[in-house]
């Protein structure tokens, strides 16, 4: 996955029990996975800025794949201490 032209915001990175995500478009969709590729969360939404609860997800090293509503695509890597 690339990064789009699309601004995107992640963090706070590393972050304990939140996500904070900012896009300019709407996001449709948010995947969580762990470095074994596992699905461990998913979130729908149609807005433009979501705060995501990560308690439950385990500590160390997680990939964030986000879907705008425009089609595009963004990931990141995020550390859940």
């Amino acid at each position: 996955m690339r990064k789009t032209g699309h601004l995107v915001q992640v963090f706070p990175n590393p972050t304990n029990n939140t996500l904070n995500i900012k896009s300019d478009k709407s996001i449709s969709n948010i995947e969580i996975f762990n470095v074994q590729g596992q699905l461990i969360k998913t979130v729908k939404a149609q807005n433009k800025e979501l705060n995501i609860s990560i308690d439950e997800l385990p500590s160390g090293l997680l990939f964030v794949k986000i879907d705008l509503c425009t089609g595009n695509r963004w990931a990141s890597k995020l550390i859940k201490e």
